[in-house]
């Protein structure tokens, strides 16, 4: 049996090893969390700025495809389908990576009796061409599929102009939702 002294020094130093691993841990998860944070601050800062960059580049683009839609004439085709329509953009989501798996959700609706209000350079070109809006929806955790797909867009053969995008900052494990709303040109169908 031990000295009743050395029993209370191997409690004592058995009960200051417990409190010290305690505090060991607490320290090291604390560590982790506080590096997270910052690693997730700055992934927040990099998206809002290509966020930025994103609604510049559509305004940008917006402005120079109506300066040169008249210049594109011959990128415009002669009948609205939209069958093909909706499949040239269910192909254009699979090219950038957006496909029918279980993981990823994607809708495209057309909507050919897209209106505009009067006065307006849209409205002024519903007289010459045939306007269609499309809505795609789709969800991703990689927020650069956008740019990818705005691209695609872009250098399109048809003459597409891109009105409205809407998404939230990934957080690295969930998916966003991303909502794109862009024109598309036909000509006018004769009616005779």
């Amino acid at each position: 049996m031990l000295n009743r002294k050395v029993s209370n020094y191997l409690y004592y130093g058995i009960l200051i090893l417990i409190v010290g691993t305690v505090l060991l841990i607490r320290s090291i998860t604390l560590g982790n969390i506080n590096a997270k944070i910052t690693q997730l601050e700055e992934s927040n800062i990099s998206l809002q700025k290509t966020n930025d960059d994103l609604e510049k580049s559509v305004e940008e683009y917006k402005d120079i495809q109506i300066n040169h839609l008249y210049e594109l004439y011959g990128q415009v085709p002669n009948y609205y389908s939209q069958t093909e329509l909706t499949h040239y953009t269910f192909a254009m989501l699979e090219v950038i990576g957006i496909n029918e798996s279980v993981d990823f959700q994607r809708e495209v609706d057309p909507d050919s009796e897209v209106t505009f209000t009067d006065g307006t350079t849209f409205k002024q070109l519903q007289e010459d061409f045939k306007i269609v809006e499309v809505q795609v929806y789709f969800t991703t955790m990689d927020d650069s599929v956008i740019e990818e797909f705005i691209d695609l867009l872009f250098n399109s053969e048809q003459v597409f102009i891109v009105s409205s995008i809407e998404y939230y900052s990934p957080d690295g494990i969930n998916y966003i939702g991303v909502k794109i709303n862009f024109l598309a040109f036909y000509k006018l169908e004769d009616a005779s």
